[in-house]
């Protein structure tokens, strides 16, 4: 098999920065319990190291939800309310093991293999621009194909609506054998 392309709608690229800063939006506190969750159970990691043991039923009640249509999203992201305003007990940022759990799990540490598209909302509260920009300048100075489009006053749950004829198009392009746009400078 070989790999043509990554595709991807405002996507998590610094897990250490962006599940551990004060989360401004009920939808950034689902996406840390989502990832609390997860590696707790994956890397066998009490999640109360970070977590007061009494957020962790309303953690693990959000960490649980689904997200298969905009219902879905709201019904997810209303539930992560219940973990407003603070949830952590501890900084996962300097918490053994979380820091490794953090630099292990996020992209970057391995060239891609492929062209690169990725699509930012530039009004996402939850994946905030900066820190795609960050990645997107970290991919550019490893020399690799990236094509990095930013999509004025567009959130978080509308970016792969609003994306979806361009990345449809990229995505076509790639296995038509077409050159990948880049946008890094050379």
């Amino acid at each position: 098999m070989h790999l043509e392309g990554v595709a991807a709608a405002a996507p998590v690229t610094d897990l250490k920065g962006e599940l551990t800063e004060p989360f401004s939006s009920n939808a950034g506190r689902l996406l840390a319990a989502y990832v609390y969750y997860t590696w707790s159970k994956t890397y066998n990691v009490p999640v109360t190291t970070i977590v007061y043991p009494q957020a962790v039923p309303a953690m693990d009640k959000a960490a649980t939800k689904c997200i298969g249509n905009l219902g879905e999203a709201i019904d997810a992201i209303l539930t992560a309310r219940a973990l407003n305003p603070v949830f952590r007990s501890h900084p996962p940022q300097t918490t053994p093991p979380w820091p490794e759990l953090f630099d292990e799990n996020s992209p970057g540490h391995a060239p891609p293999g492929a062209p690169l598209l990725i699509v930012q909302g530039t009004a996402d509260p939850t994946v905030e621009p900066h820190w795609t920009r960050r990645f997107a300048a970290l991919v550019c100075s490893r020399h690799e194909t990236l094509d990095y489009v930013e999509f004025k006053g567009v959130k978080h749950l509308d970016i792969a609506e609003k994306s979806l004829p361009l990345v449809t198009a990229w995505i076509h392009d790639r296995f038509a054998g077409q050159t990948a746009p880049d946008d890094c400078p050379r």
